[in-house]
């Protein structure tokens, strides 16, 4: 739980600061909480703000899901989730949205853990090549970058269509 914490953080906090997504090993998350450990001026204040922004986005992700996150055990797609939850949040406003977002979060969970049972029977290409991309090199900055674009593609599909993409009857 607190690497997965960790990994938030510095993602949250690079995104806000460089618009880009961090490495999540060890050595980066150190080097975060170095950085951080005693903050002054601008530093501080932006400190401040990140961190107030990441307790409301989790806060409110909680809402949209709530104990239905227990079904959600893998590091790398709850990172996922909640960095494209934290980028859509501004457009997120009604309730409807975050149904639909959770209603998507879980389902496409659910399919990911149908194709990974189906061994050499997997049917839909897009979820195997997902599933590559949370279980290679899953703190890598480009793997957090590919998994948060596709998130993106998947959840637009997802909101026209109510399916998750690659699946036969799309």
């Amino acid at each position: 739980m607190e690497t997965l914490c960790g990994q938030i953080a510095i993602n949250s906090f690079s995104r806000a600061k460089n618009q880009t997504f961090s490495r999540t090993r060890y050595e980066d998350l150190l080097a975060l909480f170095q950085e951080y450990e005693s903050p002054k001026g601008k530093e501080l204040d932006f400190f401040r703000k990140q961190s107030a922004r990441v307790e409301k986005v989790l806060d409110e992700l909680w809402m949209c899901l709530g104990e239905r996150t227990k079904q959600l055990v893998n590091r790398s797609y709850v990172l996922s989730i909640y960095l494209l939850f934290e980028h859509l949040h501004d457009t997120l406003t009604s309730d409807k949205l975050k149904k639909q977002f959770a209603d998507f979060v879980l389902t496409l969970w659910k399919r990911l853990r149908q194709e990974m049972g189906s061994g050499m029977d997997r049917r839909n290409r897009e979820l195997y090549a997902f599933e590559s991309m949370i279980s290679s090199a899953p703190g890598e900055r480009y793997r957090i970058e590919q998994r948060h674009q596709k998130l993106m593609e998947y959840f637009d599909h997802y909101r026209k269509t109510s399916r998750i993409m690659g699946d036969a009857s799309n």
